[in-house]
């Protein structure tokens, strides 16, 4: 498990410079039209090999699937379609900053941001109580995956 961690830990931190390699040639906007294009077709061609592979239980999942999904209320659709949204939205950002700001920055709004908002959100929203040391882990582990990025 360590070996697959080290690897995807790796190729994660290998991405800034393929992305900032291939954006001298391209704009942000075509590199994700691309890019998500090509997420497309690799999830297409992974659902058309598993339906052909074992039809029987990829219909009887895509069943199981719809029938959970015809049960979701409409805050919960608006909550999957508002995920989709920020996701889309992060993405585009961080393309654009990377080209015109320095990495503290961007480690800042992608890594720090988001845990503070999931713990305020969370305490507001949901009425989850937070300890005094739940607040330091939570530092704690902001402060590791920076040393980790350094």
């Amino acid at each position: 498990m360590y070996g697959y961690l080290f690897g995807f830990s790796f190729l994660k931190s290998v991405i800034p410079y393929i992305t900032e390699h291939v954006l001298t040639t391209l704009e942000s906007v075509e590199f994700m039209f691309i890019s998500y294009l090509l997420d497309f077709v690799l999830i297409f061609g992974m659902l058309v090999y598993i339906c052909l592979s074992d039809h029987m239980a990829f219909f009887k999942r895509a069943n199981d699937t719809v029938g959970r999904m015809k049960k979701l209320t409409h805050t919960q659709w608006l909550s999957v379609f508002l995920i989709s949204i920020f996701g889309i939205a992060s993405t585009f950002m961080i393309f654009e900053m990377n080209t015109k700001y320095n990495p503290l920055i961007i480690f800042i709004l992608t890594k720090v941001i988001p845990v503070v908002l999931i713990v305020v959100g969370s305490a507001l929203v949901l009425n989850e109580s937070f300890s005094l040391n739940r607040i330091i882990g939570i530092a704690f582990a902001i402060a590791s995956i920076y040393l980790l990025k350094a």
